[in-house]
């Protein structure tokens, strides 16, 4: 007697021992219900990433240009020692601390969501464009969508970059103009 096609077997393999490479994303099934890729840890890790970028464009506006040897001792000790100086290495080292806990908090989120193996969370010491970068292939893969997150981050570093280099070409720049020094073709 033949059995029809409805009556096969099911699989009791649990789907963590199934490898990665035979499992179906979600976006192959129509019907199915396919798990938020978007996490409130995600995209405080993207505001996160404006910290470093906010921190070094003013030490750099305060450090670009120096000339070590016009100032004494005690003045440049007051430069590193400076409120805004500790506020602006505070602000950077509390965003990559911070961003430590918060990819481990989206990873299990995501987990719960049935998103297996997000990325690793202690990949986000390579930076928040890495981590996503990795994250949103992860997520992409087995969800379907997610991109938005990764190109707010693109955006930020992009931006955030332009605006610190920017800001150091125009602290140079001004630094070497008050010296008298022409600044030729920089």
């Amino acid at each position: 007697m033949s059995h029809p096609a409805s009556a096969q077997p099911i699989a009791t393999t649990p789907a963590a021992a199934t490898p990665v490479s035979s499992r179906a994303p979600y976006s192959t099934g129509a019907s199915a219900a396919m798990p938020s890729p978007h996490t409130w840890q995600a995209w405080a890790i993207v505001v996160l990433s404006l910290f470093p970028f906010v921190g070094m464009s003013y030490i750099t506006a305060t450090t670009a240009g120096l000339d070590t040897s016009l100032y004494s001792p005690e003045e440049q000790f007051a430069i590193v020692t400076s409120p805004l100086y500790a506020a602006a290495m505070g602000s950077i080292w509390f965003a990559f601390i911070a961003s430590f806990f918060l990819a481990r908090s989206d990873g299990k989120k995501l987990e719960s969501r049935g998103v297996p193996y997000p990325m690793p969370w202690g990949l986000i010491y390579f930076g928040a464009l890495v981590f996503m970068i990795g994250r949103t292939a992860n997520v992409k893969r087995y969800v379907g969508s997610g991109l938005s997150i990764f190109w707010a981050t693109l955006a930020v570093q992009v931006l955030g970059a332009a605006a610190m280099f920017g800001g150091a070409y125009i602290a140079v720049s001004n630094f070497g103009s008050t010296l008298g020094v022409v600044t030729g073709g920089f």
